[in-house]
């Protein structure tokens, strides 16, 4: 997936590199609702490093012998950071919770709640980022790009992670949507090696490509359960229709999702230096109440958009999307075509997948930087805000100016 272009492209970045150790990467998730202070489940603020949230869940539950359904998460964090996030769990006591003894796991505190937290009950997440191997007189260049993003808003692209390891997510989902069955599985189990591919990975690829099934399934690691299964089907005489079918939905999906991404990001490229614009025809959202409303008079509703009251949006295509129209739509239209995609392929699938308006720009809220120098050199810290649904690479690719596909690894979605 190519890296999105940047909005301050005129301010010099900062340089540098991020993730020297997890603590370097702290984020604390701010809750939609506070919690109640009575009922069934308990809510708590669990610190963790060196483990996903799917980690923390299972051991959590391993740990207080309940199930992994009774625990729920507002937000996906993570392993290699310092993470806050919140949890729930159903029919436990809050001196259950202080008898966790799980490495890399701290429980901050603790409090009854009337119900399961739910994916994205989040308001946003609050970071702090310690780059390093940088100039500590550059906190003066990151002071200024951080003004301007303020101002004019951040990119609200989506970070390198929704695509995958192998960057190539949304092309899945791509031949998926397509119905190219033949094309999906010589994408996914051979395609083109990629530097985060293993050997044994590599080798397996090329062994796929060449119609050896035995050797690449001999060769594919033990941990690409999907992928073997893929393999020892075909080899058992199924058909790329039936072994697509068989794809467990949650891989699916993330398929699907990762290519609404990639069409999101590449209007949001197209439209990088009118962010903080409304074009005639564009479908805008109010941030204070999240409506989407048709912009038909572009120049009366600019102060608002100056204001940040009204934001521009891209589209998360699904079974049913509002498109804009005119100069904003035509936008829109040429990214669809470029891909020989439109909105009733969308509509038509056999995958159901929720339509969506995500606004073009978020604003990072209580910036903060600052130098130091140790024993390990200078760096500059990061602090800031963002919306939930953002991703905080997008911000560090405009503050480093570095590739936002070699800061990959931040995994952290806001």
């Amino acid at each position: 997936m190519p890296d999105l272009p940047v909005l301050t492209r005129d301010l010099p970045g900062i340089g540098g590199v991020i993730r020297s150790q997890p603590e370097d990467f702290f984020v604390q998730e701010i809750p939609r609702d506070d919690p109640t202070g009575e009922g069934e489940h308990v809510i708590a603020e669990i610190q963790k490093v060196g483990l996903t949230t799917i980690d923390l869940v299972r051991r959590i539950a391993k740990s207080l012998r309940v199930s992994d359904r009774d625990i729920g998460y507002a937000g996906l964090k993570d392993k290699h950071a310092l993470t806050r996030q919140m949890i729930s769990i159903r029919d436990v006591t809050m001196d259950d919770l202080q008898r966790i003894e799980i490495p890399g796991v701290t429980v901050m505190w603790a409090e009854r709640h009337a119900r399961k937290l739910r994916l994205g009950e989040l308001r946003g997440n609050r970071f702090a980022i310690r780059v390093r191997q940088v100039d500590a007189l550059h906190a003066i260049r990151a002071r200024a790009i951080l003004d301007v993003l303020s101002r004019r808003g951040c990119p609200n692209g989506f970070g390198p992670q929704r695509f995958g390891i192998r960057q190539d997510n949304h092309l899945l989902g791509l031949c998926l949507l397509l119905n190219r069955p033949a094309d999906l599985l010589n994408q996914w189990l051979g395609g083109t090696p990629s530097e985060t591919d293993t050997a044994d990975a590599r080798a397996a690829r090329e062994a796929f490509s060449a119609g050896d099934l035995q050797t690449a399934h001999r060769l594919w690691p033990g941990g690409a359960r999907s992928e073997l299964s893929a393999i020892h089907a075909l080899r058992r005489g199924a058909s790329p229709e039936e072994v697509v079918a068989r794809v467990e939905p949650k891989i699916t999906s993330i398929w699907l999702s990762a290519l609404q991404s990639s069409l999101f990001n590449q209007v949001l490229s197209r439209r990088i230096d009118t962010i903080d614009t409304l074009l005639d025809g564009d479908l805008a959202i109010h941030h204070d109440t999240e409506v989407v409303t048709r912009i038909d008079d572009a120049p009366s509703m600019q102060p608002l958009c100056e204001a940040f009251a009204v934001s521009p949006t891209g589209p998360l295509p699904g079974s049913r999307l509002d498109l804009p129209e005119r100069e904003a739509g035509a936008i829109e239209s040429g990214v669809f075509d470029s891909m020989g995609l439109n909105q009733a392929m969308f509509r038509e699938s056999a995958v159901r997948l929720r339509a969506e308006r995500r606004t073009l720009r978020v604003r990072p809220t209580d910036t903060h930087v600052s130098a130091a120098v140790d024993e390990h050199g200078s760096s500059i810290t990061l602090a800031f805000t963002l919306p939930a649904g953002s991703f905080a690479t997008t911000l560090l690719a405009e503050v480093m100016k570095t590739s936002d596909s070699s800061i990959i690894e931040t995994g952290v979605e806001s």
